[in-house]
């Protein structure tokens, strides 16, 4: 054994170790890959999400953590729709603005979505995730990261933990370098995949989404927004553990959103409350796909809040309207 393929093994040995069989399966993944792959990995590595912005994924970690992912999970997972994927990455390929918006239970939700869609739909599904600076480190979740392309942002500061803070002016020259680069590379056929609630759940129901993460969505007056809702997830390296596991996960996607129905009657409103009434609308969206007792924020229960009760009443018309459309 090499020392590439030694320190490949340590890289991932927080997941492997649970799994005794699993040393083989990646070591065999490791034999089939080209040995130029491997060293063009760890040139790669040392810089990668140093800065902030846009990092391409690569193929080693993408070929070792779907073979995981597939082995663990892929029989204990429903998938539902599966064909709207591959109709957002179509879109994505032919010039349309796509973005994939979610709950968030675990660290490895993006991974589980990207290494899913990577034997379902396409190998190399052009998938782009937003990932906050502590999804750079340690070495085995860094690795997780390199199966998707990523951006590389810092967190809100509502939701950033102490070592994660950065000054006001960092922020700010650091997010125009973010929506500079999601614009760019959607423009290139990329799908952009976020998770609005700005941190995992603890309780595995939803909260309000940022009012903020409008910004990403309305880059293009053309955009699609696909609302996917994540079921089982929260033991894949979830809130105080490394641990790789899952019971029974199911994952669903609805038909797309356009901004511009997003957006309807949004105009002549303040922009704060313009922002939040768009994300609440979504957060209906998403909590639609999602079991009763998750929905958190986006309860069909009725709420004391004016604006989530505005929101869920769009979203209730916008549903009708949208079979009415389909049973003509």
């Amino acid at each position: 054994m090499n020392k590439e393929t030694e320190l490949l093994l340590t890289y991932l040995d927080p997941f492997i170790s649970q799994y005794p069989h699993l040393r083989q399966v990646v070591l065999n993944e490791i034999n089939n890959l080209p040995e130029a792959e491997i060293k063009d990995f760890f040139r790669c590595f040392p810089e990668h999400g140093r800065n902030w912005g846009f990092y391409h994924g690569h193929r080693v970690c993408r070929v070792l953590t779907r073979a995981i992912f597939k082995d663990l999970f892929e029989k204990k997972t429903t998938l539902l729709h599966m064909d709207r994927f591959k109709k957002a990455m179509d879109e994505a390929a032919n010039g349309k603005f796509v973005t994939i918006i979610s709950n968030h239970l675990s660290y490895g939700d993006a991974v589980y979505l990207k290494a899913i869609l990577g034997w379902t739909v396409a190998e190399d599904y052009p998938l782009m995730g937003v990932a906050g600076p502590k999804a750079y480190y340690p070495e085995f979740r860094h690795c997780m990261v390199m199966t998707f392309d990523s951006i590389r942002t810092p967190q809100p500061p509502s939701r950033a933990t102490s070592e994660a803070q950065v000054s006001v002016r960092e922020l700010f020259k650091s997010l125009r370098i973010v929506f500079d680069n999601v614009c760019e590379w959607q423009k290139q056929g990329r799908v952009l995949q976020i998770f609005p609630e700005g941190q995992r759940s603890r309780t595995g129901k939803m909260s309000c989404f940022l009012p903020a993460i409008t910004r990403y969505i309305e880059l293009s007056p053309e955009t699609l927004i696909y609302p996917v809702g994540l079921v089982g997830t929260e033991k894949i390296m979830g809130v105080d553990s490394e641990v790789l596991a899952l019971d029974k996960a199911t994952l669903d996607i609805s038909e797309p959103i356009h901004i511009r129905d997003l957006t309807e009657g949004l105009h002549r409103f303040p922009l704060a409350k313009r922002r939040r009434l768009i994300m609440d609308r979504l957060g209906f969206a998403v909590a639609d796909l999602l079991p009763e007792h998750m929905r958190g924020s986006y309860s069909s229960e009725k709420s004391d809040d004016e604006l989530l009760t505005a929101a869920f009443k769009w979203y209730s018309d916008y549903k009708k309207s949208r079979l009415s459309r389909v049973s003509k």
